[in-house]
């Protein structure tokens, strides 16, 4: 893990296997050639001006990681294990790549990692333990660290119940908490969740952007860092959100990257380095 984290143990890291979020918010087509050479580019952009000031870097094997593994060289490497490419299921087992293993993952001297959607009363949530489970025993046997990122299910009904919300993750959390050496979380909704799932972990907690609004996602930040989080998971965050009626430009993108998402990856980690000096109460 000290190859992914700072000096003082905390978690700064890229999601640049977040292909398809990329691509949606920008207004790409991946099935499109053209418009998958222009995620790419953006890819390698991103990775040029933002692991400067991050810990690790999330790649997908699927779409320019020989690019950005090259340019984020100083940076921790994470692999996802499972397919960028499609939309997935969240009631639905994740679909592995064929070509990509946690044996791949080790011989390119990084950390394998999962997304996984889970709820502990859904059908399939027996197989989905059975499949972390056996991703981290192939981990151990690698002599490799495992992040296990950890979305939430719930019903359409219930989304918007914070109890329901919480307690839904906490049993996630105690369902799956003993597999990965770090777990990466959807917000608690509050400062008494995120102290709640502090003690439920024996393992480093970050928390997951995905697709929260920049201003929004470093107040929780903030507030999941005082709680007990050792880091955060972002990617969308540094990216212009794509106006209606507006076509996209590779030369606006890059700009962006450049100038507002590098400040807010300096932003981020100043956020990270105030926490870890502040004492704590």
């Amino acid at each position: 893990m000290s190859a992914i984290s700072t000096a003082s143990n905390m978690f700064s890291l890229l999601g640049l296997d977040q292909l398809l979020p990329l691509a949606k918010r920008l207004g790409l087509a991946i099935s499109d050639p053209q418009q998958a050479a222009q995620l790419e580019q953006i890819l390698f952009e991103l990775a040029k001006n933002l692991t400067p000031n991050t810990s690790g870097v999330v790649i997908s094997p699927e779409i320019g990681y020989q690019t950005v593994l090259q340019k984020a060289a100083a940076t921790g490497p994470i692999f996802c294990l499972e397919r960028r490419l499609i939309d997935p299921d969240p009631l639905t087992i994740p679909l592995l790549m064929s070509n990509w293993n946690v044996e791949t993952v080790r011989q390119n001297y990084g950390v394998a990692k999962l997304e996984l959607f889970y709820s502990a009363n859904e059908a399939e949530a027996a197989t989905k333990r059975q499949m972390v489970a056996e991703i981290a025993d192939y981990c151990r046997q690698q002599e490799i660290d495992f992040l296990l990122e950890l979305v939430v299910v719930v019903g359409s009904d219930q989304k918007d119940n914070q109890a329901v919300f919480q307690h839904t993750q906490l049993e996630a959390i105690q369902d799956l908490r003993k597999y990965c050496s770090v777990l990466a979380l959807q917000y608690p909704l509050d400062a008494l969740g995120a102290v709640t799932v502090t003690a439920e972990l024996d393992v480093p907690w970050i928390l997951s952007a995905r697709s929260t609004p920049y201003e929004e996602f470093k107040e929780q930040l903030r507030t999941a860092l005082e709680s007990g989080a050792t880091g955060f998971l972002a990617a969308e965050q540094f990216l212009p959100a794509l106006q209606p009626n507006q076509n996209f430009s590779l030369e606006a993108v890059q700009k962006f990257i450049r100038t507002t998402g590098t400040d807010r990856a300096i932003e981020l980690e100043r956020i990270l380095t105030e926490t870890t000096k502040s004492p704590k109460t």
